[in-house]
């Protein structure tokens, strides 16, 4: 066995194939695994790693072994190469943005955690610097994914791309990136307010202090603006920035510009805290990574989707103490809901006092509640609430309980 595995890198060498170990599964089980990745230039062959079957090779395999369950990807540069990469990943579905730029950004969902909801450029026509602080057009990439799995929920993903540097000492481009976050943060309060909101990709600067250094002495962060308002952002990333970690190897000094941001609506109570991780080891299993493959790595983090406390704590820890409770199946408590589908007339059965119940769309937006008098069993939805699936929140005083209810009006 030892002499025939030499003769295989003896072969694959004169072939021309790159030679790489085995790249490990990094993506959990029973956690959101969600990851960012400049690919460099991917699908075209004037730019970017030489060699295109070796690198369509290397991420289609980066990404069928690793299992993480979302893939942000930065720099696609050929849509046809993409969508060929696409139809070889059974397991994923994926999204790309429509912007002129040839480098592209796109997510990657697994199909059996999520569904598409919709995706679209986040663009102010009213304002007439987005295209420039948005690198000449490389607007925002929202994509708005539902779980599947128990309990229901939207999450609305932004892939970005941000202004690159062209020297240590790019004020400008330091200016156009910084007014990009503004503009974003702009929009995520006042467009997506109490959404679980990930902002993942290129942010080609860094969040503990700016890559770009001004008379000897580094700028601030592009995106201290985020940084600022800790009541409604984190950046799981920011500790491998203060760890020394990078996500550019090639970029001296060491920074990381590569980055995920969330809204607090998601790292107070889903977030696993400390999961953040730069996908490192991809240089080790794969032989010549940073030339054949990308010259970034992928930065990770993991999130329980499954925890719904009845209320969100403040991110006071450093510890990862938020229980896997709150939120019971039907036939654990006795409530039955019919009939299902219902013509907007329903009845729930239950042993306890419903204080409330609430109805949502497939993307979390309230369309009806009400807190019924006691004892009331039976609820008739007003016109508005259309044909559609919905998810119902029954409150009551020890337990939320969540449950699909499909409406079908005649």
């Amino acid at each position: 066995m030892q002499y025939r595995n030499k003769l295989v890198v003896i072969i694959a060498l004169l072939l021309g194939t790159t030679i790489h170990a085995q790249v490990t599964k990094v993506g959990s089980d029973t956690l959101y695994d969600v990851a960012c990745w400049n690919v460099e230039w991917f699908g075209d062959a004037a730019e970017g790693p030489t060699n295109e079957v070796a690198q369509y090779d290397n991420i289609k395999t980066i990404i069928t072994n690793s299992e993480v369950d979302i893939w942000g990807l930065c720099e696609v540069s050929n849509p046809t190469t993409f969508y060929n990469l696409l139809n070889e990943l059974p397991s994923y579905q994926g999204v790309l943005s429509t912007y002129n730029q040839t480098q592209k950004t796109a997510l990657l969902f697994n199909k059996d955690l999520f569904e598409l909801m919709s995706s679209s450029l986040i663009n102010d026509p009213s304002n007439p610097d987005y295209y420039n602080a948005f690198a000449s057009g490389r607007y925002p990439f929202e994509v708005v994914l539902r779980t599947k799995i128990y309990p229901f929920d939207s999450v609305y993903f932004y892939v970005v791309h941000l202004k690159a540097n062209s020297g240590s000492a790019d004020q400008s481009s330091y200016n156009r990136r910084a007014n990009a976050s503004l503009y974003l943060q702009q929009f995520l309060n006042t467009q997506r307010a109490n959404k679980k909101v990930i902002v993942l990709g290129d942010f080609n600067d860094d969040v503990d202090q700016s890559v770009v250094r001004i008379n000897g002495s580094y700028l601030l962060s592009p995106f201290q603006n985020f940084n600022n308002d800790s009541t409604r952002y984190f950046f799981p990333s920011k500790q491998l920035s203060l760890a020394g970690e990078t996500t550019y190897p090639n970029y001296k000094p060491i920074n990381m510009i590569d980055h995920i941001l969330t809204s607090k609506a998601l790292s107070d109570s889903f977030y696993v805290n400390q999961s953040a991780v730069v996908l490192k080891q991809l240089s080790a299993q794969i032989s010549g990574y940073l030339s054949n493959t990308s010259d970034h790595y992928p930065v990770l983090a993991r999130f329980n989707l499954k925890r719904y406390p009845k209320v969100i704590p403040q991110d006071t820890s450093k510890k990862d103490t938020i229980p896997n409770t709150g939120v019971l199946e039907f036939s654990q408590v006795g409530f039955n809901v019919y009939p299902n589908p219902s013509q907007g007339i329903f009845t729930i059965d239950a042993d306890v006092n419903i204080q409330n119940i609430t109805l949502y769309n497939l993307l979390g937006e309230e369309v009806y509640t009400n807190q019924p008098i006691k004892n009331a069993r039976v609820f008739t939805l007003p016109e508005h609430v259309k044909s559609g699936m919905y998810m119902l929140l029954i409150q009551t005083p020890t337990i939320n309980l969540y449950k699909h209810l499909h409406v079908l009006r005649y």
